[in-house]
């Protein structure tokens, strides 16, 4: 397991990208049909990688290369709190992390505006059984 070092600078850096890309995700034109150009790999985060569910996008040298990775704000304790390029694949280039990561927040953003993601991470704590994650739900309409 690779642990990335994030600082506070790194995170105050990262809130200005995410900021931007956001914006740049925002001009596209909306399709219903959207599909993922750079689809991050199931994980447990899933549920917790969404728009409203994203702290910072860190662009940062790893490994003799660059990652791209997203920073989130609320995981269950003990749980990884960043998502995005592996970093013992980096990328070759601090402009190709920083495409890559802007692709991410794009996909991200548009998978939700055509109702295709989490619009918020689901509450409370999961229960892991074998290699299953649940998350239970309550419907007060049910």
């Amino acid at each position: 397991m690779t642990m990335a070092y994030i600082t506070d600078a790194d995170i105050k850096r990262g809130k200005k990208t995410l900021k931007r890309a956001l914006h740049a995700a925002r001009k596209q034109p909306f399709d219903p049909d959207y599909s993922p150009v750079v689809p991050l790999a199931a994980t447990i985060l899933d549920p917790y990688t969404c728009i409203s569910n994203l702290r910072a996008l860190i662009i940062r040298k790893e490994n003799g290369g660059w990652c791209a990775e997203l920073l989130l704000k609320r995981v269950p304790a003990g749980w990884p709190d960043v998502a995005g390029t592996p970093s013992a694949q980096p990328l070759s280039s601090k402009n190709a992390a920083l495409r890559r990561g802007y692709h991410m927040v794009n996909d991200l953003y548009q998978m939700e505006r055509a109702g295709l993601a989490p619009k918020n991470p689901f509450p409370g704590e999961p229960i892991i059984v074998g290699n299953r994650v649940i998350f239970a739900a309550y419907d007060a309409n049910w």
